[in-house]
């Protein structure tokens, strides 16, 4: 997986989920996604429920 450094004026969550959507299309859904942050947890929460993967909070 590929890492992305981000401007200062980048949209975070936007360019979280271009990430995700691309691994999807690449090498398709997971089962189910674990986040440890609320922020990162609702920027997927849409492409989680219209791709029917799991997405879990978790402490750590």
């Amino acid at each position: 997986m590929m890492i992305e450094m981000t401007e200062p004026d980048d949209d975070a969550a936007e360019v979280l989920a271009e990430t995700v959507i691309d691994f999807i299309l690449e090498y398709g859904s997971p089962k189910e996604i674990r986040v440890s942050n609320v922020i990162v947890e609702s920027s997927l929460k849409q492409i989680c429920d219209v791709c029917k993967i799991k997405l879990r909070r978790v402490n750590r």
